[in-house]
């Protein structure tokens, strides 16, 4: 052996040393099939039981049924960032096999949790979190043949709880800030980071943060998003507009033009880099703001020309309106993905759609002396290289016709409804 090959292997073994060091314990999954075990950190593997030839490479086995759980054992919530996945799917072969391999993923501590995520196939980056303090994970080897697995990076966040804020506290960033709203963001891929855009799926060395936008499990609307950052507004996915500026591509107004001086911008515009962003306000219901409208204008692009994405890999944009328990509140979400012909938006080449400003209006009278929660999310595509970006704005009123209740026989009066509805009706009829 040449001494400068040596020297290779040597370097390369002991930066496998190092790093392993750093992460911690490794966890097999047959080694650890039936546990519940409380961590913060380590390596998940599959079981790796299978070697093929000369292959360096081990592989799970035929036949495996498996659940491990991990927790945090704390308050924190457990995160998993895998690497790769490549498990062997159904359709894969031709014709098609009877049955695939699957790692399901469950928000709990056990398959009887949430489940959020179920991969067949091959992933080049992943990630899950289990916001309850756990996550189980149950993986059924049934087609019969053999793939290299998964390896996931074992961590803990901490994360800030969202404030009950009074009624519509500052709803439409007229303050010019952020006052009463809870953010989040992801932290782009740097630069230096080798590969062009089309590569950046495939697994890379060392990161220096886990990706937040990750490709959505099985059948998934969107791709996965994962902050980084709980609790904040200061990046550069949120930004206050002001002026009379217009949108470089849709032409519409930065400031939603039936508001005050100042709406906001979610998302970094024009910039892939596997980030993604939301915004969200928990508020009291009381009888003076017992309406609201919501107001967005949205530029997604379409990432299907070239390279293929699926729903599950596309930009999106997400709304949710959330009562105090977590419920959805009537007519209150919105969601869309990149794609060709989205319904609703004006193509302006180049694969890149917009919608102007769009009113949503909502009742919350069933929520007075209670709570809801608005939720803004947005994010880049999973292959790293398309974007989304959206701009809000919003304002609350009373349920009740204003306007002075009496007046002189011959005379009028102006009268007013709560605004943003798409239609009113007067009773009796012919008034205006």
């Amino acid at each position: 052996m040449q001494l400068s090959n040596l020297k290779r292997i040597l370097v390369l073994l002991g930066i496998f040393i190092s790093s392993n060091s750093l992460i911690g314990q490794t966890y097999e999954l047959d080694a650890v099939n039936g546990q519940t075990i409380n961590t913060c950190s380590g390596i998940f593997y599959d079981s790796q039981l299978a070697l093929i030839g000369g292959d360096p490479e081990l592989y799970y086995a035929t036949g495996e049924d498996y659940t491990v759980t991990f927790c945090s054992g704390t308050t924190d919530a457990i995160r998993v960032d895998f690497d790769s996945i490549f498990v062997v799917a159904a359709n894969m072969f031709t014709p098609a096999l009877a049955d695939g391999d699957t790692l399901w993923a469950y928000d709990g501590n056990n398959t009887a949790g949430t489940p959020i995520a179920v991969y067949s196939g091959f992933y080049g980056s992943a990630s899950v979190i289990g916001y309850s303090g756990c996550l189980t994970f149950r993986f059924k080897s049934a087609s019969g043949f053999i793939a290299f697995g998964w390896e996931g990076v074992i961590s803990c966040i901490t994360i800030p709880p969202v404030t009950l804020q009074p009624a519509c506290t500052n709803i439409g960033f007229d303050n010019g800030d952020f006052t009463g709203w809870y953010g989040t963001y992801g932290i782009a891929l740097p630069p230096n980071i080798p590969g062009p855009p089309a590569s950046y799926g495939l697994p890379y060395v060392n990161p220096p943060n886990p990706l937040s936008i990750t490709p959505g499990p099985l059948g998934a609307a969107n791709p996965t998003y994962i902050p980084n950052v709980w609790g904040s507004t200061v990046s550069a996915q949120h930004n206050i507009t002001a002026g009379a500026g217009v949108d470089p591509f849709g032409g519409f107004p930065v400031v939603y033009p039936g508001g005050g001086t100042n709406s906001m911008i979610l998302g970094d515009g024009q910039n892939g880099g596997f980030t993604g962003a939301s915004i969200e306000q928990q508020f009291s219901v009381t009888a003076a703001n017992a309406t609201m409208v919501y107001s967005y204008a949205l530029v997604i692009q379409d990432a299907s020309a070239g390279n293929p994405h699926l729903a599950n890999e596309q930009p999106f944009f997400n709304i949710e309106v959330l009562d105090c328990n977590g419920l959805p509140v009537a007519c209150g979400a919105y969601h869309v993905v990149g794609g060709p012909g989205i319904p609703g938006f004006t193509h302006t080449g180049g694969g890149i759609y917009y919608k102007g400003w769009t009113d949503v209006f909502l009742d919350f009278t069933p929520y007075i002396g209670s709570c809801v929660t608005v939720k803004f999310t947005v994010g880049d595509c999973s292959l790293g290289a398309h974007w989304a970006y959206a701009y809000l704005d919003a304002s609350c009123a009373p349920a009740a016709i204003t306007g002075v209740p009496i007046i002189c026989p011959g005379d009028s009066t102006t009268l007013f409804a709560p605004p943003g509805g798409a239609a009113y009706a007067w009773t009796p009829g012919g008034e205006t």
